[in-house]
């Protein structure tokens, strides 16, 4: 199967080597150095909420939200995609659904046990994104990782949640997310520091390794690889210490993820509308959608008398664990389906519009 790094370097990337590393992390990279920089722009003014979180309330719409649609979206629209993972599209959302209900009649009991699933879910889920993507802009880029590569560049990403999940979770006091209060793990502070040494030990097998192989065969590695790493620890271990930037690193994993999301839209969809159309709709469709789990359904539930905080809270934790499953199983670069619009070259337009031009 001819592999997208044929020709220039520019078919490495989907839409151009910019645009692709800024969604991979690079943006992220550049608003946490101004964030650094200038730390005036996260503070609050009179009464008013502060910048940055005005800014994620605004991205919550155009990007957080809408990717979480793209997931059902997916595997909803593409037929294959139901025959062949049917416990994930009918049982799951069951499972999760119940989990909700149980969530919402016993919030001292359920609701603190299911959040705290959530949250030790959530960062594992961002770190496996940017492993996949890496692995598959390498793929793109004819640059083969081996298995001892793979495993230190896993080693690093991975690092990088551990060592904030054991920062966050040394102390028994309960957390709050949305009023509900969740238990800490109480984990010794010493494995905060042996999490630290397997990271970057996993990070410096990983620059080492490459730096071999361009001193003795001249591959260079591709810049998105490394700026995806340097955003995942931007993320999780400096970005930590940075509360308003780190309202934004969920705005970050989902730029990250839309923008495969779109391509393999762009990709499957045979239509035969132009690729401006299919974007358009693609994109009301999950901004209405996103609009409708986040926004409406929690206050549809809170009509019914369930205080708003905790409908908000386990509805906002459920959807995005029902994401975690489907986006499991969708995004397998083992599966042809996946794979074979992902690594080979594409003319940046869909199949479907360039017949009809």
């Amino acid at each position: 199967m001819p592999l997208a790094h044929a020709g220039s370097p520019s078919r490495w990337y989907f839409v151009h080597p910019w645009i692709d590393t800024l969604c991979a992390g690079g943006l992220s990279i550049l608003v946490f150095a101004g964030a650094a920089a200038a730390s005036s722009w996260f503070s609050t003014a009179g009464h008013s909420l502060p910048s940055a979180l005005q800014v994620v309330v605004f991205l919550q719409w155009i990007i957080n939200w809408p990717h979480f649609s793209a997931t059902s979206y997916r595997l909803l629209r593409v037929p294959e995609n139901r025959r062949e993972f049917p416990l994930t599209t009918y049982l799951i959302p069951v499972l999760v659904g119940g989990a909700i209900v149980a969530s919402l009649n016993s919030p001292a009991v359920v609701a603190p046990y299911f959040i705290k699933f959530f949250m030790l879910w959530s960062p594992y889920h961002f770190t496996a994104q940017s492993l996949g993507i890496s692995l598959l802009y390498a793929r793109r880029a004819g640059y083969d990782i081996s298995a001892g590569e793979r495993r230190a560049l896993a080693a690093f990403l991975f690092g990088t949640f551990l060592v904030s999940t054991a920062r966050a979770e040394v102390s028994t006091a309960p957390h709050s997310f949305f009023g509900i209060l969740y238990p800490g793990l109480g984990l010794p502070g010493e494995l905060v520091i042996v999490l630290k040494i397997l990271m970057y030990a996993g990070g410096l097998h990983f620059l080492l390794s490459t730096y071999r192989r361009f001193v003795k065969n001249g591959e260079r590695l591709p810049l998105v690889l490394p700026v995806i790493a340097v955003a995942q620890y931007v993320w999780f271990v400096v970005g930590y210490f940075y509360p308003a930037f780190y309202l934004l690193v969920p705005m970050f994993h989902a730029l990250q993820y839309l923008l495969i999301a779109w391509v393999m839209e762009l990709k499957e969809n045979h239509s035969g509308r132009t690729a401006g159309q299919i974007t358009i709709a693609w994109g009301t469709a999950n901004i209405l959608c996103g609009a409708a789990l986040f926004l409406v359904l929690p206050r549809t539930v809170a009509a019914f008398g369930v205080p708003l905080d905790l409908a908000l809270g386990v509805i906002i934790a459920g959807v995005q664990i029902h994401h975690f499953f489907v986006d499991g199983v969708i995004w397998k670069l083992r599966n042809p389906r996946v794979a074979n619009p992902l690594t080979v070259g594409w003319d940046r337009a869909a199949p479907a519009a360039q017949k009809a031009a």
